[in-house]
């Protein structure tokens, strides 16, 4: 999310009183709650939140190799506050883009997610599975 190494964490975590406990892992690779790391990296300035309309540049990998990038405008990306649960990014795109997305196999032989991207920024999304949860006829489609 911040774009830095372990070390920069390490750092944080030694110097900084307020930063977020782990949850669980062990000392060498501690897990958090992304909640709380999110907003311990927005209060000390670490990350912005993207303001204004923007893009997304979604590309998928089906399990036979060929791989589909999509434009998604508008996207949101909703996070779990768990290791366990699963994202939901929705947005809008064309029909054609939308219904390709929806044509494309899903689990664990079907399509995975290869990068999710805006411009400016890194990767927005960890790599995985990938399958279609809702699509409507404007072009808004959600995605786990």
């Amino acid at each position: 999310m911040a774009r830095v190494g372990r070390a920069a964490v390490v750092n944080w975590r030694r110097r900084r009183s307020d930063f977020p406990d782990p949850v669980a892992g062990t000392d060498v690779s501690p897990l958090f709650e992304r909640h709380a790391v999110v907003a311990w990296l927005l209060a000390h300035d670490k990350i912005e939140v993207p303001m204004g309309p923007t893009v997304a540049s979604l590309v998928l990998a089906e399990a036979g190799g060929a791989t589909h990038r999509f434009r998604l405008d508008g996207p949101w990306l909703d996070l779990p506050d768990d290791a366990a649960g699963e994202a939901t990014l929705s947005g809008w795109s064309t029909d054609e883009d939308a219904d390709a997305l929806a044509e494309l196999p899903a689990g664990e032989s079907g399509a995975s997610l290869r990068r999710l991207s805006a411009p400016g920024t890194g990767p927005l999304a960890v790599t995985g599975d990938v399958r279609l949860v809702e699509r409507f006829r404007s072009g808004w489609a959600v995605c786990e």
